[in-house]
Parts: C-alpha cells; structure tokens; sequence
C-alpha cells in the first residue's frame, strides 16, 4: 500500500521467497488476475444514495477528494467506476508512497484540493485508524456506517456516526 513494492506479483513472490517456495510465474499471474477482478466488483456496484449525495455536494460546489490505502491493482478500475466523475482529486496511497492514518497522506489531499484542513472534513470507515489520522491532521472526521455491521460501528467511538450516506449533508 506505500509503494514499498512496484506490484502484486512482486509481493506475491516475496511472499514465497520468504517461505523457501519457488515462484512459479504463471501460478503468479494467476492469482494476480484473481485479484484484479475480485478488486474491480466494488467499483461496478455503487449504493444509488451515494451517487445522490455526491450529486448534491458538487451541485453546492464543494470540491470532493478521495484517500485510499491500496495498491496499485486494487484500483485498476478507478478510471472506469461512476464514482470517480465527482472527485476533485483522488490520492492512493500506493502513488504517494504515504498511508493513513500517516498526516502526510491528509495533507496532501488538501493541497491537492488547495484547502486548509480546517476548511476540510474527512468521511470515513474507520478503519487503519483513519479517523485519528484525519484528526491529528486538523481535519474534522466523521464515522461513515452504514455499510458496516452493526458489531464493527459500535468499536469505534469518540466520533459522529453518519448512518446514511444522506447524512452527510447535515456535516456539511
């Protein structure tokens, strides 16, 4: 996710250099691939009521950023997902060699966006400690859970829950 390897098959092969396994390159490619598409489903199935929120957010004006911690074949299908119309800037941790819940990653995005963090929010899972992340960055961080288990949002305390992706306009 930082960079620390140029792709999934690199990682794949020291994976089992590290277990005294030859890598076998075509059972490699195999599991490489595996992964592409299982990475490419999320994209190609987007909750209606974000693509409405998103809608109304730009129709306000407000610029849209996206952190993600992944690496680079997680997100081979960005370009092509309905999603990525509405944002403003996009930061992948594995471009910039930086992962939340690390400040540099935060501060990025808003120069990227030319915002300070104070004029920012920060909408998360929670998870990596992203919202802590966000946080320490100056930014203002809100629990997004409605994808989540019940189980899960309820391990994560201290911040606003956003139930509904249409609470995101009351943060606003």
């Amino acid at each position: 996710m930082d960079g620390t390897f140029p792709d999934h098959q690199s990682v794949l092969r020291d994976i089992l250099a590290s277990h005294g396994i030859p890598a076998d390159s075509v059972f490699i490619e195999k599991v490489h691939q595996e992964r592409v598409g299982a990475k490419a489903v999320p994209f190609y199935d987007i909750i209606p009521e974000v693509l409405k929120v998103l809608q109304i957010v730009k129709g306000k004006g407000l610029k849209v950023g996206l952190i993600s911690n992944c690496a680079p074949e997680e997100v081979l299908s960005w370009n092509n997902c309905e999603l990525a119309t509405y944002f403003d800037a996009v930061i992948f941790s594995c471009d910039v060699k930086q992962a939340k819940p690390n400040r540099k990653i935060y501060e990025i995005a808003c120069e990227k966006l030319e915002v300070t963090p104070q004029e920012a929010i920060f909408i998360g899972d929670g998870g990596a400690n992203e919202l802590v992340g966000a946080i320490e960055a100056g930014i203002q961080a809100f629990h997004a859970t409605w994808f989540l288990p019940k189980y899960k949002s309820e391990q994560i305390k201290d911040f606003y829950k956003l139930e509904t992706p249409m609470d995101v306009l009351k943060v606003l």
